[in-house]
């Protein structure tokens, strides 16, 4: 939003976009190497018992000798993305708002590729923090038709949206599926998605 480059002075683009000049300047901080080890650390243990929670992970942190604050443990397994797996009530209930969209997989058997394309997200330990990543694969063939990443799981519906499969007449590389399905949980933003898929009658959300 704000180019330091350009020609008009920042202050001059903060006033115009009513912006502080400290939110121009602001950089986000990298994480400890201290706490990187500890993400590590709760990312390996979450993949042995995905049911555990911030209490769990403590009590094994602890175990191993790692004094730690249950309120540390807590923000950074919010940072990953990672929540206990557990049966949770009325997770059904659509937000106030909220377009509900049928199912349109339900009937119907895969026989023939780019009849139904799937989008999942999943993260990967990186050096310095977690990369997220979004592939869309063809569920007929099982092949990888498009992937995008990020830094970031804040936007959730960005990242999807930038692996979602383009129109033949805007990229050569992923043609247009039959039907789109979405495993990634989409946050507030989504518009972007849903107005993609609007455009493109042909293909069902």
């Amino acid at each position: 939003m704000i180019a330091p480059t350009h020609r008009l002075p920042v202050v001059r683009q903060c006033k115009l976009l009513e912006l502080s000049r400290s939110t121009a300047y602001y950089r986000p901080r990298q994480e400890s190497e201290e706490n990187l080890a500890v993400m590590k650390e709760i990312d390996r243990l979450y993949m042995e018992r995905p049911t555990s929670g911030s209490r769990t992970i403590k009590s094994l942190l602890e175990a191993k000798g790692t004094r730690i604050a249950r309120s540390r443990i807590v923000r950074l397994m919010r940072l990953m993305g990672l929540g206990v797996i557990y049966p949770k009530r009325r997770t059904s209930s659509p937000g106030q708002g909220h377009k509900i969209y049928p199912y349109l997989l339900r009937s119907i058997k895969v026989t023939r590729p780019r009849e139904v394309y799937a989008a999942d997200i999943t993260y990967i330990p990186m050096a310095k923090g977690f990369l997220y990543l979004v592939a869309v694969i063809d569920w007929y063939s099982r092949s990888i038709r498009s992937t995008t990443s990020s830094a970031t799981l804040r936007a959730r519906s960005s990242i999807t949206s930038g692996a979602m499969p383009r129109s033949p007449c805007t990229s050569l590389r992923t043609p247009t599926p039959d039907t789109y399905y979405s495993l990634v949980p989409l946050d507030s933003s989504a518009n972007r998605i849903i107005a993609e898929v609007v455009r493109h009658p042909q293909r069902s959300w």
